[in-house]
């Protein structure tokens, strides 16, 4: 081991990183690492431009109450009928969504996880006010159960008690990451395909054991023709019976980005056997991994569940969308559950509208991107339809 270390640029060989080194994660905004425990929860603050990481003491959170705030969650999940995309349109759901059971559900995680976290981080970091213009960027880096829960959309709804700005979503633009490594990563994978990037769009209408899904037709002339209208930004598409393992495999290693519009699957217990249903098959994580995928940008899984976490490994980031950042994409944005088949088409235009809205297609702005499209399609079916809205996230740089 000495003689590793002695080598240059081995010198912290399997050493642990230094703080110095991991708040040069925070280069696009602050990075919340949010710790639970039975003794105590708190929250580490790394903001650009600071070389100290600062502690925010969580005294009112238990880990208990996330246990029950996921049960919540899945329960009212559940009862909607919610299971991948395409049914959850195509299917009434067994309750009306708007039921007040159903909502109550929804509404106690999001205010739960508001009070207890959220507040006191944006109330300390001072970004608990109401600004003109953009707001600043966060990254939420969790663990244990709370990874598994739409931090990005807490706040209070519908208390009359409450004014308009105790929503997360008024105060910043969120994003995930699995840990720091992942994200120092990301940033340093820097090239010129964040601005003039070529994109392959793959649609999946039909698939051999699966719905339908008659909107990624709509999803992918959306995203064409956002596309089309930049002069650098090269863009091709793979639909149906041409959509084979093989033939997206050798498009995502000759393309920078990649919009897959498809079913997925998760697979608890084997991470590598998760993956999106293609014509020919399952294309599986592990298949994904053993390619070379490097200095990529953005990662668009429209699909279900495709950043959903596992409860019996809560610690471990195994979903999708992790693995497509480990991959090399730098930047993903995915799904905590279930999709509208209809709401697909306009997340998706109204994301590539705002990244090609100065004629450069930059993966670093596909987090404020997806904010804006959740404003459109919020405005579109009520902000309190949580669970059309909430499961769309983002992850990475």
């Amino acid at each position: 081991m000495a003689e590793i270390r002695s080598l240059p640029g081995f010198e912290d060989f399997l050493r642990p990183a230094k703080a110095s080194q991991l708040v040069r994660a925070a280069q696009e905004g602050p990075i919340i690492l949010v710790n639970i425990s039975a003794f105590r929860c708190d929250a580490l603050a790394i903001i650009p431009g600071n070389d100290k990481i600062k502690h925010i003491s969580l005294p009112e959170l238990e880990d208990g109450e996330l246990y029950h705030a996921r049960t919540k969650l899945e329960r009212a999940l559940d009862q909607q009928d919610i299971r991948e995309r395409g049914l959850f349109h195509l299917r009434r759901p067994f309750k009306d969504p708007d039921e007040p059971a159903i909502r109550c559900e929804f509404e106690e995680t999001l205010e739960l996880l508001w009070e207890r976290i959220a507040y006191p981080v944006l109330s300390t970091l001072e970004l608990l006010k109401s600004s003109e213009g953009d707001p600043p960027h966060l990254t939420w880096c969790t663990t244990d159960l709370l990874s598994m829960l739409p931090l990005h959309a807490c706040g209070y709804y519908t208390r009359k008690d409450k004014n308009s700005l105790t929503r997360i979503f008024d105060h910043v633009v969120s994003s995930y990451t699995p840990t720091l490594g992942a994200l120092l990563l990301a940033n340093r994978q820097a090239s010129d395909s964040s601005v003039c990037p070529s994109i392959v769009a793959i649609g999946q209408k039909d698939t051999p054991g699966q719905s339908s899904l008659p909107q990624t037709v709509a999803e992918l002339k959306c995203i064409q023709a956002r596309v089309s209208l930049q002069k650098t930004a090269k863009f091709m598409q793979i639909i149906n019976e041409h959509s084979t393992r093989e033939a997206v495999l050798e498009a995502m290693e000759t393309n920078d980005w990649v919009h897959l519009a498809c079913h997925a699957h998760q697979d608890n217990t084997n991470a590598n056997e998760s993956g999106f249903f293609l014509h020919d098959g399952l294309l599986s994580i592990g298949t994904i991994r053993q390619r070379s995928f490097k200095d990529k940008g953005l990662a668009f899984l429209s699909a279900c569940q495709t950043a959903k976490g596992d409860k019996e490994i809560a610690d471990e980031s195994v979903h999708i969308a992790a693995a497509m950042l480990m991959a090399g994409y730098r930047s993903v944005i995915a799904t905590m559950w279930s999709i509208r088949d209809g709401d697909a088409p306009l997340i998706a235009d109204k994301v590539y509208e705002y990244l090609s809205i100065d004629g450069n297609m930059d993966h670093r702005r596909s987090a404020r991107a997806l904010h804006v499209a959740l404003e459109h399609l919020r405005q579109e079916v009520g902000e309190t339809a949580f669970e059309c809205w909430v499961p769309f996230v983002h992850i990475g740089a």
